[in-house]
């Protein structure tokens, strides 16, 4: 691949996971690169990871499982998952079909540091978008600065460590902020998009237990 060549949008997709996927998902998942992260206790990580896989329907109906292409070619890998489910990770949240984690990886090697992840990442937005979801969840290493930075350029704020998070619903952001606002001062502004792709400014001013949020149209 022509190191030079720019990789627009419309180059990458996201097509679901088929059971002919699997094996070069388990080849991916076995690369030192991806193994590392995803796998970071070792081979019984990735047993859990084939099962989900495997048994996506019958065990694990909230995940929803993709294979990004470039064009034509299988690149990588990539889900959304109702966080519902996911509560020992994200705290409580009282509805389903509400906030979602998103997960990726790049899987052939020619294709990294060519900025697909970032787009990657907006198409998952844009699913969960279209299903309803208001507000989205993921969780890399905060070592694993590629991943964190394509998730910082994409809108998303680092909650705590290991934690980031966007949200898609301007009425829920206040509840979403406040737990970041005890923790530490906010008197900078945030960038994101709500549902009808609209930038905002969002400059957050707190007093004790009170929070002043505004939201500027740019």
């Amino acid at each position: 691949m022509n190191e030079k060549m720019v990789i627009i949008k419309s180059d990458i997709s996201l097509k679901p996971l088929s059971v002919d996927d699997i094996a070069l998902f388990i080849k991916w998942i076995e690369k030192e690169y991806i193994y590392k992260w995803l796998c970071p206790d070792g081979d019984s990580e990735k047993e859990a990871w084939i099962d989900e896989v495997v048994n996506r329907s019958e065990k694990y109906p909230f995940l929803t499982h993709f294979i990004i292409y470039y064009k034509e070619q299988k690149i990588g890998f990539c889900l959304y998952a109702d966080a519902y489910f996911l509560q020992d990770l994200y705290g409580k949240i009282d509805e389903e079909k509400c906030f979602y984690e998103i997960g990726y990886f790049i899987g052939e090697e020619e294709f990294l540091n060519k900025g697909i992840t970032k787009i990657v990442i907006k198409k998952l937005e844009e699913k969960i978008i279209e299903i309803g979801g208001k507000g989205i969840f993921s969780d890399p290493s905060d070592e694993n600065t590629f991943s964190v930075k394509a998730l910082l350029s994409n809108g998303f704020v680092k909650y705590k460590d290991n934690d980031y998070r966007k949200n898609l619903s301007k009425t829920n952001y206040i509840s979403m902020i406040k737990p970041l606002c005890k923790e530490r001062w906010c008197g900078y502004t945030l960038q994101f998009k709500y549902t009808a792709y609209n930038h905002h400014e969002v400059s957050i001013e707190r007093t004790g237990d009170d929070f002043k949020v505004s939201f500027v149209k740019k």
